[in-house]
């Protein structure tokens, strides 16, 4: 083994000990370079390295073999052609971008090598609400198209809105050249258009992406449509199953041993495999990622085999340094007094915090299109919820109304009528605090913010969303005062 080889050998294996920790990266180099090889390679590591980087906070099934051998190592840019433009398209700066590559490396490797016979895998994703668990499975996407996985399946939610807005910022991340990805709800949810997957996958590195509805019948028409395939299309099938939000529907909730509505459909999916194989041997198509904020269903689920149970790994995704949440607003992480708590003694009480959260909204509205050049530029929306009857939720879209009308008027008759309120705010919360430790937050004076409070109070409306019960949709109403011409979210 000369110099060179060895400088390959020990960038392989160090890349094995971060993917894997230090005793399967050890296995793997004496079963693939043999015990003599293996001892010079490691001892050479070790001299360099010193001290041996072990493995992270994520739960790995030690028991599983077939996901433990390492078969995943990073390629370069140049080879990695659809992570290489995906990387370009999520917004992140170098620091984050850098750790958002590693832990998807992570999880990636934990899953089963797309060219083995055997794809099965039961892992979980738990992340913070709203921290980055779409920008982290769409990194993981683009990684696994990269390494052999020819279809990405992303389950987006029961709702339409959340599937299309999925569907738009998936094609926006991973399709690098559009004669190389078949995109089959790119105009609606799945149906079959009469061809079989292997013909839609046809042609050198040409991969597919579907983000459907967790909804019985549409999961029911993919599970027909891939049940279609003959033995040999489906031991070309590797796909790669991500279920956006996996602790609503899906899971198995039905009494009994038998399986029922979407559980049952998307089972049907991720136990796919060739109907004739040799006696005792796994050739599932489908590993099977989930993501969620709130894993306790998913956790506390049957440990069935061929269940949803997450028996391969749990991997925890670390809290951004910007990322706001229960410790920023209630806890010991609080900055400020962002929360404020009005008595329900009366109407009137309820009235006045209605009014003063509008007006901020407004004026937070108006800073960020300050920062950002125009309130076109992004989307901003502001949700009242005050009950969880209908009717009651209804009654109070006049008193939006009235009160987006009060603060128009006021501020064609004063400019300055909101210059105490929004420049106290600022001295109560400095941006430099608020902002992640180390970073200089961009912030917005008066004189910046003053033009755009009149397009912001233009632009925004009151809109009821109605969900009855009668129309078994879930929740009550709820009012959000939207900017008109951005699409829902």
């Amino acid at each position: 083994m000369d110099a060179i080889d060895l400088e390959e050998r020990l960038e392989n294996f160090d890349h094995r000990v971060r993917l894997h920790g230090l005793d399967s990266a050890r296995e793997t180099l004496e079963a693939t370079r043999g015990p003599e090889d293996a001892a010079v390679i490691y001892a050479e590591y070790v001299a360099r390295i010193g001290q041996v980087r072990e493995a992270g906070t994520a739960l790995w099934d030690s028991d599983d073999e077939d996901s433990s051998l390492g078969w995943y190592l990073p390629p370069p840019l140049h080879r990695a052609p659809r992570w290489s433009y995906a990387r370009g398209q999520l917004g992140l700066d170098e620091a984050s971008l850098e750790k958002t590559d590693a832990v998807a490396n992570e999880i990636l490797a934990r899953l089963r090598d797309p060219n083995a016979s055997n794809r099965a895998t039961r892992a979980l994703v738990v992340g913070h609400v709203q921290s980055g668990k779409t920008t982290n499975f769409l990194s993981v996407a683009a990684k696994a198209a990269d390494a052999g996985y020819n279809l990405v399946i992303v389950l987006a939610g029961i709702h339409n809105a959340l599937r299309r807005q999925t569907q738009d910022r998936a094609v926006r991340t991973l399709v690098h050249k559009r004669d190389l990805w078949w995109l089959g709800t790119a105009v609606g949810d799945f149906r079959s258009d009469g061809n079989p997957l292997s013909t839609h996958l046809s042609g050198g590195g040409k991969r597919g992406l579907l983000v459907v509805k967790k909804n019985k019948a549409v999961l029911k028409r993919l599970a027909d449509w891939l049940e279609e395939s003959n033995d040999a299309a489906r031991r070309d099938f590797k796909i790669l199953v991500i279920d956006d939000e996996a602790d609503q529907a899906g899971l198995d909730v039905a009494p009994g041993t038998v399986r029922q509505g979407i559980h049952a459909q998307l089972m049907r999916i991720l136990n796919l495999r060739p109907e004739n194989r040799k006696e005792g041997e796994d050739e599932y198509c489908c590993a099977y990622l989930a993501y969620t904020a709130t894993p306790y269903a998913n956790i506390l689920t049957s440990q069935e085999e061929d269940g949803l149970y997450p028996r391969n790994f749990i991997y925890p995704l670390d809290q951004p340094p910007e990322y706001v949440g229960p410790q920023e607003l209630f806890g010991a992480n609080q900055v400020g007094n962002p929360v404020k708590v009005m008595s329900h003694d009366s109407t009137s009480d309820l009235d006045q915090g209605l009014e003063d959260a509008v007006r901020w909204f407004v004026l937070a509205t108006a800073a960020r299109a300050a920062i950002e050049g125009s309130v076109d530029k992004f989307h901003s929306s502001m949700l009242v919820h005050v009950s969880g009857s209908t009717e009651e939720q209804i009654a109070y879209r006049p008193r939006v109304e009235a009160i987006l009308l009060k603060i128009r008027d006021e501020f064609e008759r004063n400019p300055d009528a909101m210059r105490d309120r929004y420049e106290t705010g600022l001295l109560e919360v400095p941006a430099q605090q608020a902002g992640p430790k180390g970073s200089e937050e961009t912030s917005a004076d008066w004189a910046s913010i003053q033009s755009h409070i009149a397009p912001v109070l233009t632009s925004h409306s009151p809109r009821g969303l109605n969900r009855s019960l009668r129309r078994r949709r879930q929740n009550a109403a709820s009012k959000i005062w939207r900017h008109r011409g951005q699409q829902q979210s």
